[in-house]
């Protein structure tokens, strides 16, 4: 019974949160530090690079916004998973939040 009361609406969310993130996607694939890479055959996976900046300055400033990146390498690598989480904002906000935390 717990598992079908969760499954009401799971589908619709997951889809609203799929277009969050292709919304977050396509306007940080703009900003000259970051790259965007999907992987292949229709996963939730997605990595951002982050190019020329302390990594891990920007992980907290968006920390301080309550945007968890989560396991970002040495390297500026992070892997980002859709999950419903993602309905909570907006991929415009999401994206001002990121060009913010580059300071």
């Amino acid at each position: 019974l717990a598992a079908r009361h969760y499954m009401d609406g799971y589908l619709d969310g997951l889809k609203s949160a799929i277009r969050v993130s292709q919304d977050f996607y396509t306007a940080i694939a703009r900003h000259p530090k970051v790259s965007v890479s999907r992987v292949q055959n229709g996963t939730n996976i997605t990595r951002l690079t982050l190019k020329g900046t302390n990594a891990a300055a920007v992980r907290s400033r968006l920390l301080e916004r309550h945007i968890e990146l989560p396991g970002i390498s040495p390297d500026g690598v992070a892997t980002l998973l859709v999950n419903e989480t993602w309905n909570r904002t907006t991929g415009a906000q999401l994206a001002g939040a990121f060009d913010q935390a580059h300071g």
